[in-house]
């Protein structure tokens, strides 16, 4: 053996997907007449924020514009449609990214 040696080259891999840093949640959760979210973006484009509650089945039952709601700043939901108990999708349309959870309606 003539003791020598050399390094391998570096080379950067990525594993997993880049996350995204847009956070968005809504509460309480479970509800009764009114649901509060909070979304924060890190950098996203301004755009058509919205927010949609649909069925699990993908029915619309509720959209409205979230201009200017960003950054943690509160939306309440006071009008939504007369609901049955039962799970819904709540989507956040924010920057060009949907962003979704499902949040549970029940009776007073």
């Amino acid at each position: 053996i003539d003791e020598a040696f050399s390094y391998s080259s570096v080379v950067r891999i990525n594993i997993g997907e880049v996350k995204s840093e847009n956070v968005f949640r809504a509460f309480p959760n479970p509800f009764v007449k009114t649901l509060t979210l909070t979304i924060s973006t890190q950098g996203a484009p301004r755009g058509e924020d919205k927010v949609e509650l649909l069925t699990v089945d993908g029915r619309l039952l509720y959209q409205r514009s979230l201009s200017m709601r960003r950054n943690g700043v509160p939306v309440v939901l006071n009008d939504l449609p007369e609901l049955p108990s039962g799970v819904y999708i709540l989507k956040a349309h924010v920057g060009g990214e949907v962003l979704s959870t499902k949040v549970f309606r029940q009776k007073e």
